[in-house]
């Protein structure tokens, strides 16, 4: 039985993006939970985040409480990122499956958690036929959206070497991998995965269905 779907990829592939649509497109069956983090709000936030203290964040860890966590770059920085095993729990009595995104570390620790079986585990690769045109395309969407400072992105993109490795070394950690160079594509293929659950479905309905 799938307990977590995991969306899994470096800093700017659209995992969140992703996320939100899979949501819209299967709202019965899936439903997005919020990440804790230590770091402090951004303006480009969008209700995806719970922000707690890192003294909160350790005690919640120590406690059992958190499913998976991980820190994320800047490493000069103490940014902690995870999942409250509450938020995960109340979705799932609403008889959804959540929808998390993660990166290596995230997802080894829903694993551990869960078992393999129990993870649907979808990694998306930027575009490009080798390593450094898959990170000439990341470099080029993280710049492109324009939150980062140009030292946070080369954090990014040197974390991001890191995935793209972790791809190739743990191939059986993962049931699909899409190349997110077509959002609309992505989600399509994810929705179906879906369906073929055996989850509860109830489809975002067309504007010419809306009309009947």
């Amino acid at each position: 039985m799938v307990r977590i779907i995991a969306l899994t990829g470096p800093s700017g592939i659209g995992k969140t993006t992703i996320s939100r649509l899979l949501a819209a497109a299967v709202p019965d069956s899936v439903e997005i939970p919020p990440i804790l983090t230590t770091r402090a709000p951004k303006r480009h936030d969008d209700g995806e985040y719970r922000y707690v203290s890192a003294e909160r964040f350790r005690e919640l860890e120590q406690g059992g409480a958190l499913v998976a966590r991980t820190r994320l770059p800047p490493r000069r920085e103490m940014r902690w990122y995870g999942y409250h095993q509450e938020d995960l729990k109340a979705i799932r009595r609403e008889g959804r499956v959540p929808v998390v995104i993660t990166e290596r570390h995230l997802l080894q620790g829903f694993v551990a958690c869960y078992g393999r079986a129990s993870v649907f585990s979808c990694g998306l690769l930027p575009p490009g036929r080798d390593k450094p045109a898959m990170l000439a395309a990341l470099l080029a969407r993280l710049r492109a959206r324009g939150r980062d400072s140009e030292e946070s992105i080369r954090a990014r993109l040197d974390n991001a070497e890191g995935d793209l490795a972790f791809f190739t070394e743990h191939p059986g950690l993962f049931d699909v991998m899409l190349v997110n160079d077509d959002v609309d594509a992505a989600v399509s293929v994810l929705a179906a995965r879906v369906r073929g659950m055996g989850l509860p479905v109830r489809e975002k309905r067309s504007a010419a269905n809306r009309n009947q």
